[in-house]
């Protein structure tokens, strides 16, 4: 059939050959119709729609809680071998150093041939400029 501009039935006022594509909800080049948007049928078939997005975001703010726990239990772990290697080295460095102290003063005590002359002893020395 073909309609004429002025037709009734025809809302577009366009001239198209069959009306039953206007009544079907089709839509023509630079038309302002829409065609309807068709809900699925069934009781569960808005759930995702309602409760699956919600449900996937929560799952997913567990999961990151959860990787976010974990990562700082090893960062915490990480942290303590750290100190624990740190006084390790300090001890280590504390040692030598006042093994050389002590041994810088029993060297200048013996240079001026064992008299002490108003210095301190080795052990006396260590006790003024050692590391504690």
């Amino acid at each position: 059939m073909n309609y004429s501009i002025m037709d009734s039935r025809n809302p577009l006022n366009v001239n198209v050959m069959d009306q039953s594509l206007i009544d079907s909800g089709m839509t023509l080049p630079n038309s302002t119709n829409q065609l309807p948007v068709q809900q699925p049928s069934g009781q569960n078939s808005n759930w995702f729609q309602s409760w699956g997005g919600p449900a996937l975001q929560g799952a997913g703010a567990l999961w990151s809680g959860y990787n976010g726990w974990q990562q700082t239990k090893v960062a915490r772990e990480g942290l303590k071998e750290s100190k624990r290697q740190f006084n390790m080295n300090w001890e280590a460095q504390k040692a030598l150093t006042n093994r050389e102290l002590f041994e810088q003063q029993r060297r200048k005590i013996a240079a001026q041939g064992g008299q002490m002359a108003g210095d301190l002893s080795p052990e006396e020395y260590q006790m003024k400029w050692g590391i504690k």
